[in-house]
This record gives C-alpha cells, sequence and structure tokens, in this order.
C-alpha cells in the first residue's frame, strides 16, 4: 500500500478555515484484466507545500504536484506528472508532461469547477508507439503504427467562428505513420465539435481510413436524461477488401472482396 503524511492546521474559532500540508506516496491502483489474465498498475504520487482550504464556500488555494506511474505486467508503459495551482474553484494546469508510449505528452489549461464551459486546455503528444498503446490497453489489439496529434478545448471565440453550435469548442487532430488496424490503413483525422449543457454537435469529422475517407456530422440532445440521436456518414473509396479483412477474427483468412464503399 502507499503512504501518507499531513498536517492539518485550523484557528479554533473559525474550524471550517484550513491549512493542509500533505505528502502521499505510491498509492496504488489495480486494474485485472481477467479475460487475458493480465494486470495493469496505477502508482499515484500527490504533494501539497500548503493548500488554504475554506469549508464554508468550498473552495481552496496553493500548489498540487501529481505524478502517476502506469504499468503492465511489471513494467512501466507511461509516467504522467501534472503541476497545478488550485485558485478558489479553478484549477490551474501549469504544465502536463508524460513520457512512455514510445513518445511524448504535454499540455497546460485551466479548469473552472462550478463553470466547465469555461475551461480551456491543451494536449499533445508526439510518436506514440501503436504496440505500447496494446501494453496500456489490449482492447486495441491489432492496432500498428505511430501517431502524433493534439486535443484542444475552450470556449466558443464567435469573432472566429460566427456560425458554431455551441458556447464550447473542442477540436483535435491525429497524424499517421504506417498506422493500420489488422490490416485496414489508418490515416490522418481531424474534427470539431461544439457543445453546451444540453446538447454535444459533432460539426466535422474527417478520416483517411481503408484508402477512402470518412466524413461524419453528429447531433447529439438530451431530453429529460434521454438522448436523442442525429448522424450523418459519407462514405468516399473505402476499401470493401480492407474492412472486411479488418473484422475477421485474428489469423482467419479471407479471399479478396473487390469493390469500394462510395
Amino acid at each position: 500500500g502507499g503512504q501518507t503524511r499531513a498536517s492539518v492546521r485550523f484557528p479554533i474559532d473559525a474550524p471550517r478555515q484550513m491549512h493542509v500540508v500533505a505528502n502521499a506516496a505510491a498509492w496504488p491502483l489495480e486494474l485485472a484484466d481477467h479475460q487475458r489474465h493480465q494486470t495493469r498498475n496505477v502508482l499515484l504520487w500527490a504533494q501539497t507545500r500548503g493548500i488554504d482550504v475554506d469549508l464554508k464556500h468550498l473552495t481552496a488555494a496553493g500548489p498540487l504536484g501529481l505524478h502517476a506511474n502506469i504499468a503492465r505486467n511489471d513494467q512501466t508503459v507511461a509516467n504522467i506528472s501534472i503541476d497545478s495551482e488550485i485558485l478558489g474553484k479553478r484549477i490551474d494546469l501549469k504544465s502536463i508532461k508524460g513520457d512512455g508510449l514510445g513518445g511524448t505528452i504535454e499540455g497546460d489549461g485551466y479548469i473552472y469547477l462550478d463553470a466547465p464551459l469555461q475551461s480551456a486546455g491543451r494536449v499533445d503528444w508526439q510518436n506514440i508507439d501503436a504496440q505500447s498503446v496494446i501494453a496500456l490497453a489490449p482492447f486495441t489489439q491489432g492496432l500498428a503504427g505511430r501517431y502524433t496529434g493534439s486535443l484542444r478545448f475552450s470556449p466558443t471565440d464567435k469573432q472566429l467562428e460566427p456560425d458554431a453550435t455551441g458556447p464550447f469548442s473542442i477540436s483535435g487532430s491525429i497524424t499517421s505513420t504506417k498506422g493500420n488496424w489488422h490490416g485496414m490503413a489508418i490515416g490522418d483525422a481531424s474534427f470539431i465539435a461544439h457543445l453546451d449543457d444540453q446538447r454535444a454537435v459533432l460539426d466535422q469529422l474527417k478520416w483517411n481510413l481503408a484508402g477512402g475517407t470518412l466524413k461524419a456530422w453528429t447531433r447529439v440532445t438530451w431530453y429529460h436524461q434521454d438522448p436523442f440521436v442525429h448522424t450523418n456518414l459519407q462514405f468516399n473509396n473505402l476499401s470493401l477488401d480492407q474492412i472486411v479483412g479488418a473484422a475477421r477474427p485474428a489469423g482467419q483468412s479471407h479471399k479478396p472482396v473487390p469493390g469500394l464503399i462510395s
């Protein structure tokens, strides 16, 4: 198990005003894959030199550092570190850094706990290796290649996006190098989405897939907690042979299937 050392100070006449200094080391989280008889382990570290906590107003202020070591079958797959600052009901993510998965990860941003749609940030990854992804997430077995990409999120800038379908924007892109899944080509992809409290719209998805192109638009609206979904898909020259080959169970051969999906 992990270890935690902490000290808490507060005035006798104001017990909900606390000053907390804490250090938590190597707290384990084990995820078991019973089907493959494998385990994934996450060790968590957290440290703060001092956080002032106001339990009356549910706010806090002070630095907070986080670190995670992710391993599978006792072999390290990735390390991720976050340097952050808590400012009232806002968390400033000063830096997000990671190594492993055959590449690197970095990012920054801020999150408003009481107004999530006012948050903003970015995450970039470079040369992530598919074999390392499989080691972390076995359900991706069959993935190959290397992937570089980025993810951005922020309140919508109406000057840049006058026709935006929501007040919050999420966009991303992925560049693939020799990417494929069970032999089906996986190429570059990009997307733009917007959302609000009751609706999410994938305004644009373009994905080079199976030797052709997939374009998509989707809207999800929540009515009384039940989602209502609209989807539009456009295919252009997708290889039917590649799709059938990828759908076949591993090790099972198939005759060539001519034709394109458009």
